[in-house]
């Protein structure tokens, strides 16, 4: 009899210490790797229009330039003017705020392709605010 119960408590021990969080683990781990393989096939099926899409974008200077442009005036990006220069745009800015300026080239580069070959920072007189003395785009 005690024998049995030594058994007992030995295999209850046994499932809920070991492996019944070991079975847990597994099956979370299964379902992890499940929804990988399915981001996995979306991804690798988007690839070839997601391409397309970056290299059908804007391509004439003055659709780049309307870009740069539009998406200026959404992040409270002042532009003073723009300039084609050979294959590249340059662009002159009011001061602006550091992160408008990160978010705005961000967008730029995310949704048009549009990525900065050169550009001139220097601390604006109040904190915060940035001057760009020289800002150059060029297609991705």
């Amino acid at each position: 009899m005690l024998l049995a119960a030594v058994v007992f408590l030995f295999s209850a021990g046994y499932y809920v210490l070991i492996w019944q969080p070991l079975s847990e683990r597994i099956e979370q781990q299964e379902t992890m790797l499940q929804q990988l393989v399915a981001m996995n096939a979306r991804l690798k099926s988007a690839a070839p229009d997601i391409i397309a899409a970056r290299k059908s974008g804007t391509t004439t200077p003055a659709q780049v330039s309307r870009v740069i442009s539009d998406s200026a005036s959404a992040h409270s990006v002042v532009i003073k003017r723009i300039a084609e220069r050979g294959e590249n745009i340059q662009v002159w800015i009011e001061p602006v705020v550091f992160n408008d300026l990160l978010n705005w080239l961000k967008a730029l580069d995310e949704k048009y392709a549009l990525r900065v070959t050169q550009i001139d920072v220097s601390a604006g007189e109040k904190p915060g605010m940035v001057n760009v003395q020289r800002l150059e785009f060029g297609r991705g």
